[in-house]
């Protein structure tokens, strides 16, 4: 699936970085990106420039592609902030012990069918996909899988067992887990409402037997337990995937469609690692036009722009971190967050 890329030297291989095709649910749609994956020098090359050379060029190959966004697990996020990319979800590491089990009574309306993934035939493994997509497609920054990508999913996480509920003839929710001695860990949790996800819990927690604790991984935009009857999991926040615009007039247009600019913007981008982005952009209404570098605009960086339109911070959040002068474009850039979605993004490259 992946582009790769390599620095070589007399055909020696020095360092690489996979650029991974996705798409995600950004504002309803549907748009291109790419997943960062496998940054790598080896030890003897580094401190030479080379994973510099290598985020350069995967931003090239993600403009080629037409991917609007890049996302990445950082392994140092200042490293990555140099080149344009900032923080993007919050993710929430949660474990449930067996005292903590919410008790939901079970709906008989529901069914629930369990089967590992092995025993999944044709129309139930389409249903659980068709299941995904619409929740993915409702859900601002969820990755969306296709055929290939739920390959891949199978590859990553083989032996998965599946909990699906039936609303009639049709999948509307499911949870995939695996089973470590005790200790059950939730892969995919997707439902289409929260009657399904209370079902959802109850077929969970009916391992209590033989499972004592549940453990997965969530975001600060899907509230976990507050319908618990104990509220007090732990829960562990981390700020672990960070994003960059790739094309910055494509994403602008898809930003100010779905929310209303009511006085013109103009500022300028000096992108030295994304050239293509350089120029002054002026937003009016719905339109988006960038023209060649002008003179007297102020200058917003590619980092800047991420934190402000894809990152967790709030509008004040972002005014107290950035600190805008009254009346700048950074301020006027700043206020069109007022209405911007935390991302649930789960994708694992």
């Amino acid at each position: 699936m992946a582009d790769k890329i390599g620095e070589f030297k007399d055909n020696k291989l020095l360092g690489q970085v996979l650029n991974l095709p996705i798409k995600i649910n950004i504002y309803n749609n549907e748009i291109p990106a790419v997943g960062i994956n496998h940054v790598g020098v080896y030890p003897e090359n580094r401190s030479l420039g080379i994973a510099s050379d290598l985020m350069v060029e995967s931003l090239k190959s993600a403009q080629n592609h037409g991917q609007i966004v890049a996302i990445l697990e950082p392994f140092a996020p200042s490293f990555y902030r140099k080149f344009g990319y900032d923080l993007f979800t919050e993710r929430i590491s949660y474990r449930v012990p067996l005292k903590n089990y919410p008790k939901f009574k079970k709906d008989k309306s529901f069914r629930v069918v369990r089967k590992p993934r092995c025993e999944l035939d044709d129309i139930e493994i389409e249903n659980i996909w068709k299941c995904y997509q619409i929740v993915a497609s409702q859900t601002h920054g969820m990755q969306l899988r296709d055929k290939t990508w739920w390959q891949r999913h199978n590859y990553q996480y083989p032996n998965l067992n599946y909990g699906f509920v039936y609303d009639g003839k049709r999948i509307t929710g499911y949870v995939s887990y695996r089973l470590n001695g005790t200790t059950m860990e939730i892969i995919d949790f997707i439902y289409l409402s929260n009657d399904i996800r209370q079902q959802l819990w109850s077929f969970l927690t009916a391992h209590g037997s033989n499972v004592f604790e549940i453990i997965g991984v969530s975001t600060s935009n899907h509230n976990l337990s507050y319908d618990f009857n104990d509220p007090r999991i732990e829960q562990q926040l981390w700020l672990n995937t960070m994003i960059r615009i790739v094309d910055l007039k494509e994403f602008l247009k898809l930003w100010i469609q779905s929310f209303s600019l009511k006085s013109e913007i103009t500022f300028s981008v000096e992108d030295k690692f994304a050239p293509w982005n350089n120029g002054t952009y002026k937003l009016e209404g719905t339109l988006v036009k960038c023209d060649e570098m002008e003179d007297g605009f102020e200058k917003i960086t590619m980092q800047q722009l991420a934190a402000i339109f894809l990152g967790p911070l709030s509008q004040e959040q972002l005014v107290q971190f950035m600190k805008p002068d009254k009346d700048s474009s950074l301020l006027k850039l700043i206020n069109l967050s007022r209405g911007k979605k935390t991302a649930h993004f789960l994708g694992e490259f």
